[in-house]
């Protein structure tokens, strides 16, 4: 599209000032140009794919991008307009400088995509990924701890439920201490609200934030971005699972034949409903389901 409308710009600009010698400098420059504006447009569009899907969020990439694309090609036009015959040498140097520039730019990035990409043929087949039982390291399934040396089990399994407040240790998959009947869920939230169920992330700082909202009768999780729910991380498959809203009311999440499985609080499990407060991991992805609509509260 970019270098169609780079060759109908050429056109136009011929037929207004009648002369063939502006395809002297447009013509190698404006084509190669209109691609790499466009390329700005087309990173924004992909990242914007794997930002949460909260209001405003994607929005504002995708105005970047469009931003970013505009002003290098204001720079762009502003200094063909530049070239005249006193100033050709200059002008020649400055577009070029601008042009490597951009080219730097969109190939490292598309580089960085490409480096991570699911998709590259050394991770077609993914590992099972988990963590260590004494010290919490990750890595591969059935090999040694590299931090502790200890030898790491063939099959997460999940893990057991600690209550915040008595100190009881409960089976995976416990809602409820067994000692002290205290909620074992993560019922409180610091994240804004919405009147979707949502599922949540904590940040680095300790603090919660939206991962994605639930806003569409089903989706799909999984590391690419042909995906509903991005989650961009080594132990999320390609197509890792679906989530879909039952005929009872409740959000229920599918396991996709994946490797390293989905955990609803801390249990393994092939297909699951989920509740106010439920932990959901996606291979190491540990994530918060909020339901706060009047559906579920």
């Amino acid at each position: 599209a970019a270098l169609g409308f780079a060759a109908a710009e050429n056109v136009l600009y011929v037929s207004q000032f009648q002369s063939l010698e502006l395809l002297k400098v447009r013509g190698p420059l404006s084509n190669a140009g209109h691609a790499l504006f466009s390329a700005f447009w087309g990173l924004a569009l992909s990242q914007a794919k794997a930002a949460p899907n909260t209001q405003g969020k994607r929005t504002n990439i995708i105005l970047y991008g469009l931003l970013l694309a505009a002003i290098t090609h204001g720079l762009f036009d502003f200094i063909l307009a530049m070239i005249v015959d006193k100033s050709l040498l200059l002008s020649f140097v400055a577009i070029l400088l601008l042009m490597g520039s951009m080219f730097w730019y969109v190939e490292r990035n598309v580089l960085e995509f490409l480096k991570k990409s699911p998709k590259r043929p050394n991770t077609n087949k993914l590992k099972a990924i988990l963590r260590c039982t004494s010290c919490g390291q990750l890595g591969k399934a059935g090999l040694t701890c590299r931090k502790c040396r200890s030898k790491l089990p063939q099959t997460d399994l999940g893990e057991m439920r600690a209550c915040l407040n008595c100190d009881a240790v409960n089976e995976p998959g416990t809602v409820t201490c067994s000692q002290c009947y205290h909620s074992l869920l993560a019922i409180t939230h610091s994240a804004a609200t919405t009147v979707y169920p949502h599922f949540i992330k904590f940040t680095n700082l300790g603090t919660e934030e939206i991962a994605h909202v639930l806003d569409k009768p089903s989706i799909t999780v999984g590391k690419t971005l042909d995906n509903e729910f991005v989650l961009d991380d080594e132990s999320v498959e390609n197509r890792h699972a679906s989530i879909f809203w039952d005929s009872k009311g409740y959000h229920v999440v599918q396991d996709l034949n994946s490797t390293n499985g989905i955990f609803v609080n801390g249990k393994r499990v092939n297909e699951s409903y989920l509740q106010n407060g439920y932990e959901v991991r996606f291979g190491q992805v540990r994530l918060i389901y909020r339901a706060l609509s009047i559906m579920q509260i």
